[in-house]
């Protein structure tokens, strides 16, 4: 579902219950807004000392999760 694996679909579910209930609710919308919302969260994300913001290893791999959402919601509007 949403071009993503179900491994891949449960890690995202235990990330939020927002998350989860739209993933259970195959709402793709909200779920794509969600996980934006979620990536700004200190799960992540955190700054250093300069005040840069950088994703944690947990931030970089939701991130790659959503790229694989946006491209796969892309390649089936054709």
């Amino acid at each position: 579902m949403f071009g993503l694996t179900n491994d891949e679909l449960e890690f995202l579910k235990k990330c939020n219950d927002e998350i989860r209930i739209l993933i259970d609710n195959k709402n793709l919308d909200e779920l794509q807004t969600e996980i934006a919302w979620y990536l700004t969260s200190e799960d992540c994300m955190y700054y250093d000392e300069d005040g840069e913001n950088w994703y944690t290893k947990k931030g970089k791999y939701i991130q790659s999760l959503y790229d694989k959402i946006i491209d796969w919601k892309y390649s089936t509007e054709k």
